[in-house]
Formats: structure tokens, sequence, C-alpha cells
């Protein structure tokens, strides 16, 4: 999911702090969407060298 899908879900729900700001608006929620994003990034990257590792393996075993 697309950090402006989640954001605009978020919008959605209406989620408001203690003052009446949107939730989407705080900087912990948008640095919440950093880590995660982040974290995305990482694991795609851990799944293609495993992917990489497997077709490597197997082309040593033939």
């Amino acid at each position: 999911m697309k950090r402006e899908e989640i954001v605009a879900r978020f919008e959605k729900y209406d989620f408001r702090d203690p003052q009446g700001h949107p939730l989407v608006n705080c900087l912990e929620f948008q640095m919440l969407l950093d880590q995660a994003e982040a974290d995305n990034a990482q694991v795609r990257l851990l799944e293609r060298e495993l992917c990489r590792r497997q077709t490597h393996a197997g082309h040593d075993e033939n």
C-alpha cells in the first residue's frame, strides 16, 4: 500500500488528537509512515536476496 493510500484511509476515519487536529497532520504519524516505508523497502531487499540465493543454490546442485 502506498503512503498516499494509507493517508487517505486515515483521513476517511477522521481520527483527531485532543486539540482536534487530524491524525495525518501529526509529526509522529508522519514519522510512523516513514518507518513503515523504510521497513517495507528493507523487507523487499531481503526477499530479493533470498530469491537470488535460492536460484544460485539450485544452479549449484545441477
